[in-house]
This record gives structure tokens, C-alpha cells and sequence, in this order.
């Protein structure tokens, strides 16, 4: 079974949201330990925000950046006051980092509420994977061991 389990204050009220709700943007979620955030974490600081997208956008400087997030290769940072209303008008998410933390409980809370299981006995069901238990939930972020 995870250490992580161990390590975890959980809160029962730990849900992704779908959307940033000053400006309606989508979120992009992507979890700390994955090698996009290592690349692209610079750019999150502060009160600014990362977007991505299909196509350039209004930035404070152009990202140095060329992979694909798994939505878009182009990127833009700014504060959601200065950018977030031009870009609710294109085609953007908001790239939302997430912990592996954060993911477990958000899953403890979902197995709680539709499976009225605890965490723990969910991951017997799946011999322990965490990362069944996210495809099984449909959580929009990938959990790295």
C-alpha cells in the first residue's frame, strides 16, 4: 500500500473544478512531478497563470516552451486581470498544477461519497494501483509514483 496514504490530512470537501471561475476558462491539470511542470513551473509564480493553446496568444513574454501539454504546444503567462478576459475570447486553458497530494484526495473523497468505500479499502480492489483508481474516477490529471 502507498506511503502516501499515511502522509495525508484529508478533507472531505476536494473536487478538480472544471473551469477558473472569474473568466470561465478551462482548466488543464498537470500533476507537479510530470517533466511538463518541471519545464513550464517557472512561469507560475506569484498572482500569474500559465495558459495554453493551438495557436500563439497575448503574453508578458514568449514561453520557451514547444511541447505539447496534451492540449496545445503554445503557451502565454500573465495575471488573469491584465490577460483573462482576451483570453476567455480564444480557444485557452488555464494549466492547473495538482499534487499527487492533492489527487489522493480528491480520490479519497470520491470513493467515499459514490462507493461508500474508504480509500483504503478501494485500493484493495485494485491491488493497491493509484493510478486505477484515477482512470476509474476519470480525473482529469495523470498520478506519478
Amino acid at each position: 500500500m502507498n506511503t502516501l496514504l499515511n502522509e495525508i490530512d484529508y478533507d472531505s470537501n476536494v473536487e478538480f473544478l472544471d473551469k477558473e471561475p472569474l473568466f470561465n476558462l478551462p482548466y488543464l491539470y498537470i500533476n507537479t512531478k510530470s517533466k511538463h511542470y518541471k519545464s513550464l513551473k517557472s512561469y507560475i509564480k506569484n498572482n500569474t497563470v500559465l495558459a495554453t493553446s493551438h495557436r500563439d496568444l497575448p503574453t508578458i513574454e514568449k514561453v520557451e516552451y514547444n511541447k505539447n501539454s496534451g492540449y496545445g504546444c503554445c503557451y502565454a503567462y500573465g495575471t488573469l486581470e491584465e490577460f483573462g478576459q482576451r483570453w476567455s475570447r480564444l480557444d485557452v486553458k488555464i494549466i492547473k498544477p495538482v499534487t499527487n497530494e492533492e489527487i489522493v484526495k480528491v480520490l479519497e473523497h470520491k470513493v467515499k461519497t459514490i462507493e461508500n468505500l474508504t480509500l483504503k479499502e478501494a485500493l484493495k480492489e485494485v491491488d493497491g494501483e493509484l493510478s486505477l483508481l484515477v482512470e476509474a474516477f476519470e480525473l482529469p490529471v495523470k498520478f506519478y509514483d
